[in-house]
């Protein structure tokens, strides 16, 4: 038998999606709170430095992306038309193995069309998804903490 490896928590890595139009008040209220309880969460708005050239802008957030254990999509009015949206959900589709939890703004209104984004392998309709509402700051975060283990399990090397 080996030596004796403990074990340890940790923090997961939380990277939340939004469209800024309609979502960044609502996602930076998220990550401030997640934050506050020692989560590492990312968002681009807060955790990447304005100013940047877009392909230092997009490594950054790929980076973060590559390296979160949920994927969290703050679902706001018209996120599902947006560019940065889809292309960071096909990455991290496309990587597997990460959690994808959807939070729906109650004031969509429960019209498919509202709730599905069209990717280069077809449409995915966001219910699909591990799904909660919300129609308040307060609520997300509350659906969020409730819904999700902030803490994961770790082995030490």
């Amino acid at each position: 038998m080996g030596p004796y490896k403990p074990i340890i928590q940790e923090p997961k890595k939380m990277f939340i999606a939004f469209l800024t139009d309609s979502g960044e008040d609502i996602a930076e209220h998220l990550h401030n709170s997640l934050h506050r309880r020692g989560v590492d969460a990312f968002i681009s708005t807060m955790d990447i430095e304005e100013g940047l050239e877009k392909k230092e802008w997009e490594k950054q957030r790929d980076e973060a992306i590559q390296n979160c254990d949920v994927f969290i999509l703050v679902a706001t009015d018209g996120f599902n038309l947006s560019k940065e949206i889809k292309k960071e959900l096909t990455m991290v589709l496309k990587m597997g193995g990460v959690e994808i939890r959807a939070f729906i703004d109650k004031h969509i209104k429960n019209n498919k069309d509202k709730l599905t984004i069209s990717l280069d392998g077809g449409s995915i309709y966001i219910r699909d998804f591990q799904c909660r509402t919300f129609d308040t700051k307060e609520s997300l975060v509350r659906e969020v903490t409730g819904s999700i283990p902030l803490m994961k399990i770790v082995q030490v090397h």
